[in-house]
């Protein structure tokens, strides 16, 4: 009989027999497993109460040489005690699941990266690629523009018109103008390695383009709208096929060409008035296969008139060498020599309110224009323009005196207290409480107020506020088309804009500042005593004068100290009719006409 002890609870057993030497046992406490082993040789136990059934007591152990062990075959090793299996089991399908939700995670994030970093695919080699069948003619030329059907403005039995778009290839067989005809012609493309021109025809003469040379010397900085990114001379060697019409308003076929090319056109509506040139003149003619260009310069020329490609757009207008021709004229005043009015006196009026800053000396000659008093008549050298404002001036003295008229200038055109100011005085409803294109609004007005509006896309597009993309909203009830008008053109946060009467039912939008330049000053006349017999309390003529230009404006008067304000507006007191003569831009025009209501 000896005793063991278990390796796992430390507990003493007692081994009965030394049969069981070697085997392996379970533990009475633990249960854990313990190999029998030989005891080393001990001395006597001392006598001692036996213990309680299952204690084990070791006896102390004497100093003495080891004690050599049994050589017996090694045991495997006893297990270690752990985790249950059902745990072993369910750490195992955690670990399975979130392996899983790792690998799903990784998957997509790889491919969102694939994604935006997806290489490109390469192309494949042409004897890869099965071209299409051609729709047209075999061998075309890609350099010839394919002829644009055009639609008539009034008849209904003419081709119809298509949609604006570029030139595509077709083929050589079509009908090309030739080199003899006026207007710009199509260049032909130079064969490959060699300099392409650029140079816009001779026929369509180009000023300076501000946004150009701001692109030329500012590259990459500016970044032109659409509407101002045009190619201008491309869109005028458009071709038009077998071009037509029959007594069509010129205004009408003007808007039809812009359009067609999407090129904006500007009337130079100030020179056409002097020549009796009318928007609405009825125009007629068959021009055959052309391009636009050269359609537009033979349907002008009958009027005078040429297109002149400036600022990203056409201008219609008078060409440069008419307009700037000085010629010379005599005027008869003797009837105005009266009530101690002199010829003098007559002279100078002309001389304020037709072009202050444009007459030289009283000499006429060769250079410049002159303004000279030769008994009882005017001797005035000048353009067109400036002789057509001067009879008009001494027309509007005869009709504000009562003298029999020696033109047949109407009195609507020579007393502006009527000229143009019906067709803007008439009640109209107005309201768009969302931002609305103004050529949409336009078109209503015209339609509604019977009137035409024409655009000055020159001075827009130098401002870079191309009229295509402006919006504006209006809110203008029991109102009338000048109340609607200023409302909606103060609404737009492009541009500062402002209109003009510029003929009878005939209003021009253009910038604010353009408005007030002195070339667009006009003359109007604004009675300032209307009672008969005059008022004997009423203000002098003088003193009223002198109000208008503190009130109205300040900066926008001619001051005899300041030879800088040479040019700008001015008042004129006709003593013999009672009126003030006011040379003036028409926005403020308006407000003094405002100013003299309230005076009433």
């Amino acid at each position: 009989m000896f005793t063991i002890q278990c390796t796992t609870c430390g507990a003493k057993l007692v081994v009965k027999s030394d049969e069981l030497i070697g085997q392996i046992l379970a533990c009475p406490k633990c249960e854990s497993m313990v190999l029998v082993e030989q005891p080393r040789e001990t001395s006597p136990e001392p006598p001692h109460e036996p213990g309680p059934v299952g204690s084990i007591s070791l006896p102390p152990q004497e100093s003495g040489p080891p004690i050599p062990a049994r050589e017996t075959p090694l045991p495997p090793p006893l297990p270690e005690t752990g985790p249950s299996d059902a745990e072993l089991r369910l750490r195992k399908i955690l670990f399975g699941v979130f392996a899983l939700l790792l690998l799903f995670l990784i998957v997509g994030f790889g491919l969102l990266i694939g994604r935006d970093h997806r290489p490109e695919m390469p192309l494949l080699p042409d004897e890869h690629v099965v071209p299409e069948e051609p729709k047209v003619d075999p061998a075309p030329d890609p350099f010839v523009p394919r002829p644009i059907p055009v639609e008539p403005i009034q008849p209904a039995d003419e081709p119809m018109m298509e949609p604006p778009h570029e030139p595509e290839p077709v083929a050589p067989a079509v009908p090309q103008p030739t080199p003899q005809e006026p207007g710009p012609q199509v260049p032909a493309r130079e064969a490959p390695g060699r300099e392409e021109k650029t140079e816009p025809p001779p026929e369509v003469r180009s000023t300076t383009d501000l946004l150009s040379a701001m692109e030329k010397k500012l590259p990459g900085l500016l970044k032109p709208t659409p509407a101002l990114a045009i190619d201008v001379p491309t869109k005028l060697r458009l071709p038009l096929l077998e071009f037509k019409v029959e007594k069509t308003p010129l205004i009408d076929i003007i808007r039809t060409l812009s359009r067609l090319t999407e090129v904006p056109m500007t009337l130079e509506i100030d020179e056409f008035r002097c020549r009796g040139i009318l928007i609405d003149a009825p125009v007629s003619g068959i021009f055959g296969t052309k391009t636009v260009g050269e359609t537009m310069m033979e349907l002008l020329k009958p009027l005078d008139l040429e297109p002149v490609v400036e600022d990203r757009q056409v201008l219609i207008a008078v060409p440069k060498e008419e307009k700037e021709k000085l010629l010379e004229l005599s005027l008869d005043i003797a009837d105005l020599l009266q009530a101690g009015f002199t010829a003098d006196d007559v002279a100078k009026i002309v001389r304020r309110l037709v072009d202050p800053a444009g007459f030289g000396n009283d000499e006429p000659n060769e250079n410049q224009p002159a303004l000279k008093v030769v008994g009882k008549s005017l001797l005035v050298k000048h353009r067109r323009r400036m002789l057509d404002e001067t009879g008009r001036i001494l027309e509007q003295l005869r009709v504000l005196r009562g003298l029999p008229q020696k033109t047949e200038h109407v009195g609507e055109d020579l007393v502006p207290e009527v000229f143009g100011w019906d067709a803007v005085s008439v009640p109209l409803t107005l309201n768009y409480y969302e931002p609305v294109l103004l050529a949409e609004v336009f078109a209503q007005l015209e339609s509604v107020a019977k009137i035409r509006i024409l655009i000055d896309h020159r001075s827009l597009n130098r401002a870079l506020s191309p009229f295509a993309t402006m919006k504006g909203t209006v809110q203008s009830g029991q109102g009338t088309v000048d109340i609607a008008l200023e409302k909606l053109l103060a609404s737009v946060d492009t541009a500062a804009l402002a209109y003009r009467i510029v003929g009878a039912n005939i209003l021009e939008i253009t910038t604010r500042e353009v408005s007030r330049q002195p070339d667009k000053m006009r003359v109007y006349v604004h009675v300032y005593k209307k009672r008969d017999p005059p008022n004997p309390n009423a203000e002098p003529p003088d003193e009223i004068v002198k109000t208008i230009r503190a009130s109205l404006e300040p900066a926008s008067w001619f001051l005899p100290t300041d030879p800088e304000t040479l040019g700008l507006g001015d008042i004129v007191i006709d003593q013999p009719s009672g009126c003030l003569i006011v040379r003036q831009s028409q926005p403020v025009q308006r407000l003094l006409r405002r100013w003299f209501a309230q005076q009433q």
